[in-house]
């Protein structure tokens, strides 16, 4: 985000702190449309949603009203004020109707600090990612890769989002594809990967050596290290997928 739209956002959070009624809703959304620019409505947004318990029908028929022209900016706004504005339903529908990438649901799979891990919300996003990724897009594979590595090393969540048969499948799911496609970021994926290790050592082996295969230096650094770390735990999964030799001492 650049200085002009940060200071924009800034300059509308102390106007909505203001304006407790949100007055100037439909002027700033309006001044937003006709100028390209969404800062200003954001932070503006962002205020009264804090502050005015009255905003929120009006917000979010003036979004209603955008989304049929501007898909994308009604997103933007939408997520100023996510829980105000039904954020994520509105991305899901956006998204189902080809409207928006399947990439701008990445941020639905992190939770804010302070904020509770929304688990039907986060299977649902993790879906349609994996989805799309399976369908050939490497961009939705990436963000769904760097989105899971951060939420599964969070120890509020990670414990619940394992505990979900869904959203682990979705990961196994994911992690299949991803080290087919290439393209992901190899330490983001291999987080995913060794969070997963001891629910399917077998899966896991096998997604590392494929890793291997595809001779990509950075990756094939984060598959070796997974591969040694199981060969203390699950020597003869490792040994069946993937014969390790020893030389002085080494594993390699």
């Amino acid at each position: 985000m650049s200085d002009a739209a940060v200071s924009a956002w800034a300059f509308g959070y102390e106007m909505g702190k203001l304006d407790s009624g949100g007055a100037l809703l439909g002027f700033l959304i309006d001044a937003g449309v006709r100028y390209g620019s969404t800062g200003l409505a954001r932070g503006y947004i962002s205020a009264v949603a804090n502050v005015s318990s009255t905003a929120a029908d009006r917000l979010n028929q003036l979004i209603d009203d955008i989304e049929s022209r501007d898909p994308l900016f009604a997103y933007h706004l939408s997520t100023a004020a996510p829980a105000v504005s039904q954020a994520f339903e509105r991305t899901v529908r956006l998204v189902d109707a080809g409207k928006l990438a399947p990439t701008f649901l990445q941020g639905f799979l992190m939770t804010p600090a302070g904020a509770t891990l929304d688990v039907r919300q986060f299977s649902e996003a993790l879906d349609r990612l994996v989805a799309a990724a399976e369908g050939g897009d490497i961009g939705a594979a990436q963000s769904a890769i760097d989105a899971v590595a951060y939420s599964i090393q969070q120890d509020a969540d990670r414990a619940e989002l394992l505990a979900n048969e869904r959203i682990r499948s979705a990961m196994w799911r994911l992690l299949d594809v991803a080290t087919d496609l290439g393209g992901e970021d190899a330490y983001n994926w291999s987080q995913v990967l060794a969070q997963l290790v001891s629910l399917d050592p077998g899966h896991a082996a096998r997604l590392a050596v494929t890793a291997l295969l595809h001779d990509r230096l950075d990756r094939d650094e984060e598959a070796k290290a997974i591969l040694i770390e199981m060969a203390t735990s699950y020597p003869d999964v490792v040994m069946e997928r993937y014969p390790l030799k020893k030389s002085g001492g080494q594993v390699y």
